[in-house]
């Protein structure tokens, strides 16, 4: 029977945050040099990311990593009904009003476009956070189940390294090159 190495969330998180600040690390002095366009940085960028989530993988899966879930669901933490309530619609203003009062509802305007900003920003937050919990955990758990397989297996692993570093970062290469098409043409 083979044995396994568990690697907690935490871990994940503090490779992800070391992978995240080497990618950008590496895209400043890939550009230190000459400057780079945004396309082209944002390619390295890209190759870089895949790199190393193409190094991790291969290396859990040939050392038999599986992932433990100790954080349990992400969204067992987020309480909906705390959240504010839009459903009061927007209220009607037929006339603004000169000096004064125009300033007056100016400000309130703009607190609330500032207040629903940061709100939206907050969304937003936790948005992206689900998201790279479920890249960075759900999605590697599903590669991980192959650990039993590619334990001590260097090629079986590799190849399985390649196959999921593509089909996680081939969608952000299909957009860059598709904005970057579409920007040529236009």
């Amino acid at each position: 029977m083979k044995t396994y190495t568990l690697v907690t969330t935490k871990i994940v998180l503090l490779i992800t945050l070391v992978v995240i600040l080497s990618t950008i690390s590496a895209t400043y002095l890939f550009n230190v040099q000459s400057h780079h366009t945004l396309y082209e940085n944002s390619l390295f960028f890209l190759l870089f990311l895949a790199l190393g989530l193409f190094v991790f993988i291969t290396y859990g899966l040939y050392y038999g990593v599986k992932l433990k879930d100790n954080i349990g669901k992400l969204t067992d933490s987020i309480d909906l009904k705390k959240l504010p309530d839009f459903s009061g619609g927007v209220p009607d203003v037929s006339t603004v009003v000169e000096g004064l009062g125009g300033f007056i509802l100016t400000a309130i305007v703009l607190f609330f476009l500032a207040w629903f900003f940061i709100l939206s920003s907050w969304f937003l937050v936790v948005f992206l956070a689900a998201m790279l919990y479920w890249v960075y955990f759900r999605a590697l758990r599903l590669v991980f189940k192959h650990s039993a397989l590619c334990k001590d297996n260097i090629q079986l692993s590799v190849k399985y390294g390649v196959i999921y570093s593509l089909l996680y970062t081939s969608w952000a290469f299909a957009i860059i090159f598709g904005l970057h098409f579409f920007m040529i043409k236009g």
